[in-house]
């Protein structure tokens, strides 16, 4: 767990979209989808691909599961999160926060969605809200139903389906 993390923090820190990225991009994503992928910073765009990356291991010993769909969502899981909102030491304190502290993850969440000016209280709001927000904008760039709901769906532990739901809940924790 705590390797896994530290291997976050350096993937953010020096976070790259490749050329091999953005050809994955243009086969896997339509414009419209583009354009909320390219809204997002490049440390959460480059989550966004390992996860994709991922899911496209796991479905290896998979049958029954709609890659296509799978792989949009996966690319696009994120996108409630836009770029300059949620930096990479805000992303450090999210996990030290949200383990120990628990109460605070709470008082920070409400102070960010009453407004506060504080950048950390934002970045915690717009984190616990990231899923809607990223299917509501999904919704409004015209991106069909199914990823939608994988995208609104994809941190609620209580559904197991669709399948492809369940890969990419796995591929995030893995990244």
């Amino acid at each position: 767990m705590i390797t896994n993390r530290i291997r976050q923090f350096f993937s953010a820190i020096f976070s790259n979209i490749t050329e091999e990225d953005q050809l994955f991009l243009k086969k896997h994503l339509q414009p419209n989808e583009q354009a909320l992928f390219m809204a997002m910073d490049v440390p959460t765009q480059k989550h966004c691909l390992n996860v994709a990356y991922s899911c496209q291991h796991l479905l290896e010993k998979q049958t029954g599961i709609n890659r296509t769909l799978l792989l949009r969502s996966a690319l696009l899981h994120d996108c409630g999160k836009l770029a300059g909102e949620v930096k990479t030491w805000h992303r450090v304190i999210f996990v030290v926060v949200n383990k120990l502290l628990p109460t605070l993850r709470d008082k920070l969440i409400q102070r960010g969605q009453s407004g506060s000016r504080c950048s950390l209280c934002r970045a915690f709001y717009i984190n616990s809200i990231h899923s809607a927000r990223g299917a509501y904008f999904a919704q409004q760039a015209d991106v069909e139903l199914p990823v939608i709901v994988l995208i609104k769906e994809h941190h609620n532990g209580n559904i197991k389906y669709p399948p492809e739901l369940l890969i990419l809940q796995q591929a995030d924790e893995l990244n």
